[in-house]
């Protein structure tokens, strides 16, 4: 981790990174209509459990948050606990969701701003591909400049959103006159339940993806052994009400109905969300390139690092891969496009495997280093019982005209694999660097001595 700027982000930096990556107001305002499509009158019961499973899966994540700090985040808990080939997968998984989310983000934030200033980005496809290229050139100068600068901007966005959110849900809540009856399930549907619930889980699990970027920031956050744990189970908190309100005001009338006539502000707030969202992703995305370079899975100059302390080669290259697949999208149609949902696809099936490895890795980590206790094995037990159902169900269950982007999907995220391995095993001494994570210097002392980078990379205990 030698370069980054140690101990400079602060816990509500890492709060805020991890709240704009779930872009809870576009999640809030947007998502709920796919998960009452899914889940009919069992929305606020899949909600409710989509919360739960994310709480436990938070949970699974601070046994590693805990104990050990990495910018490579999930990909690096996994090898520490499964070994360097089922971390390369769980690394591989995690690259393609965050930048298929990151680049749907960027499509989201395009429509909705063409549309604030009169334009179409589907029968304009110039003016959709100009505002993807402008913001994907901010998000690339943000990160580039340092954590705090892209955090406090990514706070003050949210805050917004977060705020908007609440409004609409209350006010919608309050036009019903309080009456919550319409999200009770209906006995008639009990014959489909679990089937909705689980269908219902699958989209609301979209709603959370990302919210785990926040560990990328643990060697340039203060006390990170102590904020990340803190960060995660405040973010699924935050989220999690955030989303609750957003499928109950949904169920009952419509949250962005509840703002009146405010359609534009609606539109500007989940612009913003989304655009948030892209740089929070694109962020994470940096930190993870960054590390497979410095261990030699990617190429060597992704691991160079700017007089700022941050990895700006990185980041460019983040954000030009946002960019990319996001113009192409805009040329193929735009949002709702079957290359958007390619991209969307793509997105959860790579949070779905990478979430579901680092599950299955934490029990194996603390056996490891001598630390397993059989409580500890059950929130994971739980997490992967629930990610597997609902990996089956979006990759089988599925509806005609869903399969070719689903399936589309799955095979970007198999080739992504397969390179990766294959580049990181054709080298032993890859192989073995793989894992690294950070490590105390003497800056890191009570008093702040100043001491030396160390010279070698930290290899993972055999």
């Amino acid at each position: 981790m030698g370069g980054l700027r140690r101990r400079d982000a602060t816990r509500v930096d890492v709060i805020a990174q991890s709240v704009a990556a779930v872009a809870p107001a576009g999640v809030a305002l947007v998502n709920p209509d796919e998960l009452q499509t899914q889940a009919g009158s069992f929305t606020m019961l899949a909600a409710l459990t989509t919360v739960i499973v994310v709480v436990l899966l938070a949970v699974t994540l601070n046994l590693f948050a805990r104990r050990v700090t990495s910018a490579g985040s999930l990909y690096t808990f996994t090898v520490l606990g499964l070994g360097s080939r089922v971390g390369i997968v769980a690394g591989a998984a995690l690259a393609i969701g965050y930048l298929s989310i990151a680049a749907v983000c960027l499509v989201g934030a395009a429509s909705r701003i063409a549309t604030l200033i009169g334009a179409d980005e589907r029968t304009s496809p110039a003016i959709g591909a100009g505002i993807v290229l402008a913001m994907g050139v901010l998000v690339a100068l943000v990160i580039a400049r340092g954590v705090r600068l892209s955090t406090r901007i990514l706070l003050v966005i949210e805050i917004i959103a977060l705020a908007a959110v609440t409004t609409a849900a209350v006010i919608t809540f309050a036009d019903a006159g309080w009456d919550l009856t319409p999200v009770l399930p209906r006995a008639v549907e009990a014959d489909s339940g679990f089937d909705a619930v689980l269908a219902g889980v699958a989209v609301g699990l979209v709603g959370f993806i990302g919210f785990e970027s926040g560990t990328a920031l643990g060697a340039e956050v203060r006390r990170p052994l102590a904020a990340i744990p803190q960060s995660l189970i405040t973010t699924v908190i935050v989220v999690g009400v955030c989303y609750l309100l957003g499928a109950g005001a949904n169920t009952v009338g419509g949250a962005a109905a509840g703002m009146g006539g405010a359609g534009a502000l609606v539109d500007l707030i989940v612009a913003l969300s989304f655009l948030a969202c892209a740089l929070a992703t694109a962020t994470a995305l940096a930190r993870l390139c960054f590390v497979m370079s410095r261990e030699g899975v990617l190429p060597t100059s992704l691991g160079a690092i700017s007089r700022r302390g941050t990895p700006a080669v990185a980041a460019v290259v983040a954000a030009t891969g946002v960019a990319a697949p996001a113009l192409l999208i805009v040329a193929l149609g735009g949002a709702g496009s079957p290359a958007e949902d390619t991209a969307d696809s793509a997105a959860v099936l790579g949070f779905l495997v990478a979430y579901l490895l680092a599950a299955a890795a934490a029990p194996a980590f603390l056996a490891r280093i001598g630390e397993f206790r059989g409580i500890s094995a059950l929130p994971s037990t739980i997490v992967i019982i629930a990610l597997a159902a609902t990996l089956i169900h979006f990759l089988f269950v599925i509806s005609p005209e869903r399969a070719g982007p689903v399936w589309a999907g799955a095979v970007l995220l198999v080739v992504v694999i397969v390179v990766l391995l294959h580049r990181a095993h054709r080298d032993r001494a890859v192989a073995a660097r793989i894992g690294i994570y950070d490590v105390p210097t003497a800056s890191d002392s009570i008093g702040g001595a100043p001491g030396p980078a160390p010279d070698t990379v930290p290899r993972r205990s055999r």
